[in-house]
């Protein structure tokens, strides 16, 4: 007589001096639903099982459901842990003892023998059903794990389908989701579907959620349908089976099962619709050591010869696929909907850092956009110091949110420093012409060496009060006009000497690049650390988690020269080298900026190489940038200039 013998692990020392019976030892994670699954299939019954009594409290609701189990079990554990009466298993064959001798497993597989009256001889229809069992439950096994790791929809659907497919043995299937119409009512959404023995095309359609389809029904009851002929369904039944695909594919739809997808919230996701299983064990023939549902469907015959109704055990097996695959649904439509939350916070705040600096609208997308197709070209490169690198997916959705977010800081800044399109302030130019006109007004009108002398410094003071990009030194000049304080006076109303230029006027006018004084360029400068800080306060995913880096890195340079931290060389990321890049160049590209032009591309390629062989910038991503012209979609040449 040959038994299968299972053994929880652990349990191995409690079978002592048995070598001449081979056994299988499983984990308790699969040891349950392997004996769950021989109970509710019903198959041959040569199986013996050690259980604990922690695993018979288990399986008690599952058997009771099941009706008294046949299947026999050999009761272990420690005399205190057996004392009790209220075992639920009625059938269990125990001894009272931790551990089982030789002989005690012969009594056992003797009484285990007479009880079931098995044949002596199995049959290979035994052996067919365990090994097609056993691969179901691998199955299942491998279908979870692959579930739980799987973050694209498409590519989880397709996968749900096709091993239903394999466990069941189908020849074709499709998957339905349950989705909101246009109309506010529900419909389904054929979302996929695969035949093995014919090539179906198929589109994606949404039909109305109702009982009048097969799984229309078996969504709005929630309840497996399982037809062995769908064209000789019941006719009290309120749906019928549309033989539109079968007639255009010379195909006959025959067995269906039909499972529906529900969430932990009762809410039904969908169905699983399986049809024509190709498994039947009477007819050992049939398969060879070919897998079922691989089997073709070639004649007209062929589909009265191999197809057979569904079989029952394969109704909670199927519930058990849709069950996982339910729980990966929803874990991807949460997930969807936290990416969604995530974009809709960074699309926010880059409209607030918009509205606050205006002038710059548009910089920090163009950066985000040029740092994505930045990362695509490392990836692709195969050449180089950065030839192995490679960012996934997570990583380049991290640079654009880095890139998005790096000035989110700017919200905190005083917003006329923004706005600051000259040296001086508007209002305190004003000032300072009125008090020259003063001035003049106060000479006397035939002073005509001094009335000229401020008419010039009047002229002076317009051209120092427009920003300058390049190297200048206005100092010279302010110099020179402040020299003819002592040979001009004019005095006000309290007899103190109007200045020609006060000192705040100096300090702003003697601004060597732009439009800020130091004070000003500090405040500005603290956008960054305000960046940091708002985005270290953001719970960000782990694949996340990299952003308040990388975007507080977008000002550093690599000989430590830049801001807020002093980073150096290998303190800096390749994504915050990037940024470094990016943003130089809109800054110097874009004709959006108040206090200058866009500069020629030629005279932009130069600076930023000129950085880069300053050891500034990484000269080998510059080299990337200009050599692949990364930033060609976003910009376009004209003659003098590179304009947005």
């Amino acid at each position: 007589m040959n038994f299968k013998i299972y053994v929880e692990q652990g349990l191995e020392e409690s079978i002592t001096s048995i070598a001449d019976y081979n056994y299988t030892s499983m984990s308790t994670r699969h040891y349950i639903p392997l004996i769950e699954n021989h109970i509710a299939s019903k198959i041959s019954q040569n199986f013996l099982f050690f259980v604990t009594p922690y695993m018979v409290e288990r399986l008690h609701i599952f058997m009771s459901k099941h009706g008294e189990s046949k299947y026999q079990f050999v009761l272990l554990g420690s005399l205190s842990e057996l004392e009790g009466d209220d075992i639920p298993l009625s059938n269990i064959l125990g001894v009272k003892k931790k551990s089982i001798t030789k002989d005690d497993l012969k009594w056992f597989l003797l009484k285990f023998d007479n009880c079931l009256k098995v044949a002596k001889n199995l049959s290979r229809f035994s052996t067919l059903e365990e090994k097609d069992f056993l691969s179901d439950q691998q199955e299942l096994i491998s279908i979870g794990q692959m579930l739980a790791v799987e973050r694209n929809r498409d590519k989880l659907i397709k996968k749900i389908l096709l091993t239903s497919l394999k466990i069941t043995g189908a020849d074709a299937g499709s998957v339905f989701l349950v989705v909101d119409m246009d109309d506010g009512n529900r419909g389904l959404l054929f979302k996929y579907s695969y035949t093995y023995s014919r090539h179906i095309d198929f589109k994606e359609f949404v039909m109305p959620l109702n009982e009048r389809s097969i799984s229309g029904f078996c969504a709005i009851n929630d309840e497996v349908v399982n037809i062995p002929d769908v064209y000789n369904i019941d006719k009290n039944a309120t749906f019928s089976f549309n033989r539109s695909i079968d007639e255009k594919y010379d195909y006959i739809s025959r067995s269906m099962l039909v499972i529906p997808m529900k969430n932990h919230l009762g809410e039904m996701l969908g169905v699983i619709q399986l049809i024509n299983s190709k498994e039947n064990f009477e007819n050992v023939n049939l398969f060879d050591e070919t897998e079922s549902h691989k089997i073709l469907l070639e004649t007209k015959e062929d589909f009265y010869t191999k197809i057979f109704p569904f079989a029952e055990r394969y109704e909670d097996v199927m519930l058990s696929v849709a069950g996982q695959a339910s729980v990966a649904l929803d874990n991807i439509k949460m997930i969807k909907q936290l990416e969604d939350q995530f974009e809709g916070l960074v699309r926010a705040s880059v409209d607030a850092i918009d509205s606050k600096d205006p002038v710059t609208r548009g910089h920090s997308d163009r950066v985000a956009k040029m740092s994505v197709e930045f990362l695509n070209i490392i990836n692709d490169v195969d050449y180089g110091v950065y030839k192995d690198h490679y960012f996934n997916k997570y990583e380049i959705k991290q640079i654009e949110y880095a890139a998005l977010l790096h000035d989110y800081g700017k919200v905190y800044i005083n917003n006329d420093i923004f706005l600051k399109a000259k040296k001086l302030f508007p209002k305190d130019f004003k000032i300072l012409m009125l008090r020259l006109d003063l001035i003049i007004q106060s000479l006397d009108s035939l002073d005509f060496e001094n009335i000229k002398k401020v008419k010039d410094i009047r002229t002076l003071v317009k051209n120092l009060n427009e920003p300058r990009v390049f190297n200048e030194n206005p100092m010279e000049i302010i110099e020179g006009i402040l020299k003819y304080q002592n040979e001009i006076k004019v005095y006000d109303g309290d007899n103190n000497i109007i200045p020609i230029l006060t000192d705040e006027e100096v300090v702003n006018l003697e601004i060597v690049r732009g439009t800020l004084n130091s004070e000003e360029r500090r405040e500005i400068e603290s956008h960054v650390t305000y960046s940091y800080n708002f985005l270290q306060s953001i719970p960000w995913p782990k694949e996340l988690s990299r952003i308040p880096e990388i975007a507080g890195g977008h000002h550093e340079m690599l000989d430590g020269s830049g801001y807020p931290m002093g980073l150096k060389d290998n303190e800096l990321s390749i994504e915050s080298r990037i940024l470094a890049i990016l943003d130089i160049f809109d800054a110097l590209s874009a004709s959006d900026r108040p206090y200058k032009k866009a500069v020629p591309f030629d005279k932009v390629k130069s600076i930023i190489i000129e950085e880069a062989e300053k050891g500034r910038l990484d000269s080998n991503l510059v080299e990337l940038f200009f050599k692949y012209k990364i930033y060609d979609d976003l910009y376009y040449l004209d003659v003098d200039s590179l304009k947005v």
